[in-house]
């Protein structure tokens, strides 16, 4: 029996092409959408950080934390009793997170409520032996040891920034005045409070720094977030600069970072051993293309190209090596719906762990930690 092969038509023909071709389209829609979502949104955040061990009730009503060492951490956090002065009490809670065991802070609780305290700022020296919070009027800042002993109060110029030096005895006070075209700085003793405060020399530094790193050569570097610029802008420029204390006619060196041009940065942080500075922004990506809003109407998983995010970057104190370490969608709080009032939430609290190689923050009443290496 012969059989007779029927040979496709051209219909059939011109049929298979078509459904090659949407086939062929659709995947390429599809990698095209992948590839823009990973590079507008990069990696999340949480995915490479990981979250510590610590009572979420204290992290989500702490004021400010500080690590003592790697695995070592003190928060300072509202407390439901009121102070000697009549004022809202606070209270610290210390944990070694590889054991979850509780470190004793009652002395330091005490002394810190007993003395007015308004830690809205805690600083550890890096030997993680002493801490450093201020007064409520500013004019004053205290510190003692972590357990509860040689506490030291001095004066405090209204507004500075506050930072341990690199030999865990002295106090850099960084002041910066609005009416006054050089900052000053000064150095306390903490170990000796009855000697005068070194007063230096007018120094390279810069108004308004919000991070401040000082080695034991009291080599100083200071980074400052960007203001807001032109929109046409096609980046926000972010500081660092390096001065020597004493040194006042060594030329001051200073490094641009370029940052998104739609982010708002919040704050800079230096590391804790001056080598790296982490940048914590939110982002509002431009409008998008056309293409762009069609493909997250036609795949909803990629995306709005227009959210607000959560950015993290950082960099080398020279400038160099910029990166994006994560990001996380920027979140909506409504307070009070009525009258369109709202916060965001999204990470904060960044601070870096003792060696330098990780990066802790607070996100939705939980404290994680991030590898910066």
């Amino acid at each position: 029996m012969n059989t007779v092969t029927e040979k496709p038509s051209a219909t059939r023909k011109h049929r298979t092409f078509v459904g090659r071709l949407i086939i062929a389209t659709t995947a390429m829609i599809i990698l095209a959408a992948a590839l823009s979502y990973l590079n507008s949104h990069g990696q999340k955040l949480l995915d490479r950080a990981r979250r510590a061990d610590v009572n979420s009730n204290i992290v989500s009503t702490c004021v400010d934390y500080a690590w003592l060492s790697e695995d070592e951490v003190v928060f300072v956090a509202s407390d439901d009793y009121r102070s000697e002065s009549g004022g809202p009490g606070y209270k610290l809670a210390g944990y070694r997170l590889s054991s979850g065991a509780a470190i004793d802070c009652s002395r330091l609780s005490r002394l810190l409520n007993s003395h007015f305290g308004d830690p809205s700022r805690l600083l550890a020296s890096a030997d993680g032996k002493h801490v450093l919070w201020t007064d409520a009027n500013g004019l004053h800042f205290n510190t003692a040891t972590v357990a509860g002993d040689s506490f030291r109060q001095f004066d405090k110029v209204k507004p500075s920034v506050l930072a341990w030096a690199g030999d865990n005895r002295h106090v850099f006070e960084y002041v910066f005045q609005s009416d006054a075209k050089t900052p000053y700085a000064r150095i306390h003793d903490i170990e000796d409070p009855g000697r005068p405060s070194k007063w230096l020399p007018p120094e390279h530094f810069v108004l308004e720094s919000s991070s401040i790193f000082i080695d034991k050569e009291n080599a100083v570097r200071s980074a400052i977030a960007p203001h807001f610029e032109d929109e046409g802008a096609d980046h926000r420029s972010g500081m660092i600069f390096e001065a020597q204390i004493g040194h006042e006619h060594e030329a001051l060196r200073s490094y641009s970072v370029n940052l998104p041009a739609t982010s708002y940065v919040y704050e800079a942080c230096i590391s804790s051993q001056g080598e790296v500075v982490a940048w914590p922004m939110v982002t509002t990506p431009p409008r998008p293309s056309a293409l762009q809003e069609w493909i997250s109407r036609l795949i909803p998983q990629t995306g709005s190209y227009s959210e607000r995010r959560f950015e993290l970057w950082v960099c080398k104190t020279d400038g160099t090596h910029l990166r994006l370490l994560g990001t996380e969608p920027v979140l909506r709080q409504w307070i009070d719906p009525k009258d369109d009032v709202a916060t965001d939430i999204k990470p904060h609290r960044f601070h870096w762990l003792p060696s330098g190689k990780a990066l802790s923050f607070v996100y939705k009443g939980e404290l994680y930690v991030i590898p910066t290496n």
